[in-house]
């Protein structure tokens, strides 16, 4: 697998700017010196979006498969980012501040190969694989009942109704392992496998990812009977971050 991601600022549905037009071409000769732009060559992408986008993703699965037959012909990418607007007015006002914001453009591109002839090396100490965690299904994270009672708490005294409620907890391991399947986040993910890499990082824990609201009715000070909105009071779901 071989992904770009260009990230093109916060997707937002105001304040939006003129459209793009992305080219991504291969490089077709190295570069010369003196010539402030590499040669570009065959297009393999050409996109007009919207601007701010998000993060755009682009498969360059064929293009590594080429480069990997071919490493002769490794001599990079060149993404060419065109501002639209003609001879608009407000358009060509906006260009100066566009152009500014896209020169910090960031750029990422993820390779996963499984032949370890292809991997660099690394100046960390060799694993033979990542140790995968022993964790039994009872052990993983996920929700836990509990019941609160106000009586507990000495709170029946003003808590009129209810006299209580499951509001339920999170607890549980989250090994990397099972992190994709425990709804979790992508981070989450991360951070548990840089974990068993590296105990020194913090293993990611268990935490309520969906709370719903409960409603009280209770007298305050001046004895006056209120019922009032709780949010966020009640864990539905559970999952690693």
């Amino acid at each position: 697998m071989a992904l770009l991601g260009l990230d093109l600022g916060p997707n937002t549905y105001y304040n939006l700017g003129p459209e793009l037009e992305l080219a991504l071409c291969l490089v077709q000769e190295p570069h010369v010196w003196g010539w402030s732009i590499p040669k570009p060559g065959k297009m393999f992408v050409l996109q007009s979006v919207p601007w701010p986008q998000g993060v755009l993703y682009f498969n360059l699965l064929d293009v590594t498969k080429v480069w990997n037959n071919n490493p002769q012909k490794n001599l990079g990418l060149f993404l060419e980012i065109l501002v639209k607007g003609g001879r608009d007015p407000a358009v060509n006002l906006q260009l100066e501040d566009t152009c500014a914001r896209l020169s910090r453009l960031h750029a990422s591109l993820l390779v996963v190969t499984l032949n370890p002839e292809q991997c660099h090396s690394s100046s960390r100490r060799k694993r033979a694989a990542v140790p995968v965690p022993n964790a039994s299904c009872k052990n993983l994270c996920h929700r836990h009942q509990l019941f609160i009672n106000f009586r507990d708490l000495g709170w029946h005294k003003w808590i009129i109704a209810p006299k209580g409620f499951m509001a339920n907890y999170c607890h549980g391991d989250c090994p990397f392992s099972m992190t994709t399947s425990l709804n979790s986040s992508n981070y989450a993910f991360m951070q548990a496998l840089m974990h068993a890499v590296d105990p020194a990082v913090p293993q990611a824990v268990c935490i309520p990812t969906k709370l719903s609201p409960i409603s009280m009715l209770y007298q305050d000070n001046d004895d006056n009977v209120i019922l009032r909105h709780y949010e966020d009071m009640v864990v539905d779901e559970c999952g690693c971050g």
